[in-house]
């Protein structure tokens, strides 16, 4: 199996703030953690849940089956005040406008990567197809936890990608073919 992994290329549907002014992608692309930038839920005196949509490259030279189109983020909560509600994530493709997410994954107070796996196109519950990639949006949905005004866990992302397990295609390896003495054949069919 191999894997393809795609950082993200472009904004979508942006809900959270950024760390600095700039396009969010730019603030969750890179290969190695860097805490120095990163997206958040931004509100308090009230429950919030955001959600942050992304757009990511096109495949290049990859075929054959696709087996999973993995969402990954690294986050953890910053807590202000006090609350003993759990902040969640939840990682969430986007396929003609519908947005499908995971399950929601409790976050710890520590950078931790979070991650869902869809086998299948939630859309269409067939198998993933290159063309459904190329065009695969991408992201996830976090929810404060909130027990009162300026009492809150927020939900702070730092980076975001998609990991694409597939068998590569072709056909693998050719055997030569051999004649009845065990020896490569050498010479013509007729």
């Amino acid at each position: 199996m191999s894997v393809l992994t795609l950082r993200p290329n472009a904004d979508s549907a942006v809900e959270f703030s950024p760390s600095v002014t700039t396009d969010h992608y730019t603030l969750l692309d890179e290969a190695t953690l860097d805490e120095a930038d990163y997206i958040y839920n931004a509100v308090t005196g009230f429950a919030s849940t955001k959600t942050e949509i992304l757009g990511f490259p096109n495949h290049s030279t990859e075929s054959g089956t696709i087996n999973s189109v993995t969402v990954k983020c690294k986050a953890k909560y910053i807590l202000v005040g006090s609350s003993s509600v759990n902040a969640t994530i939840a990682p969430c493709v986007t396929i003609s406008s519908t947005v499908y997410t995971s399950a929601t994954q409790n976050l710890t107070d520590s950078v931790a990567e979070y991650s869902y796996a869809w086998e299948t196109n939630p859309a269409t519950s067939s198998a993933w197809s290159w063309t459904e990639i190329d065009d695969l949006l991408g992201g996830i949905r976090g929810a404060q936890g909130f027990t009162g005004k300026n009492n809150c866990r927020k939900v702070y992302v730092y980076q975001l990608w998609v990991e694409v397990d597939y068998t590569a295609g072709g056909g693998g390896a050719t055997l030569p073919l051999k004649n009845v003495f065990n020896r490569p054949f050498r010479g013509v069919f007729r």
